[in-house]
């Protein structure tokens, strides 16, 4: 694996590692605007 392939893989990594928290925040809120309307 050369630099730029390790370089792809860690940005990947970091990018599912942030966006696991913010998917599941936004799943809450969706979660809560739905009960308010019911």
């Amino acid at each position: 694996m050369n630099n730029e392939e390790g370089n792809f893989v860690r940005g990947l990594y970091w990018g599912i590692l942030l966006s696991v928290p913010l998917w599941m925040s936004l799943v809450g809120w969706v979660k809560l605007v739905l009960r308010l309307l019911n």
